[in-house]
């Protein structure tokens, strides 16, 4: 089950790094923080 929510997980960090890169090298720079991204 842990295994299955880490991937979920990371599809999400995955998609919305696709979209950052879409987005702009600038927010790329910025380090990802792990409490925005469950946030949002």
């Amino acid at each position: 089950m842990i295994g299955r929510s880490f991937l979920r997980v990371n599809t999400r960090i995955l998609s919305t790094f696709v979209k950052n890169f879409s987005s702009g090298p600038a927010k790329v720079e910025v380090p990802p923080k792990p409490p925005r991204i469950l946030i949002t």
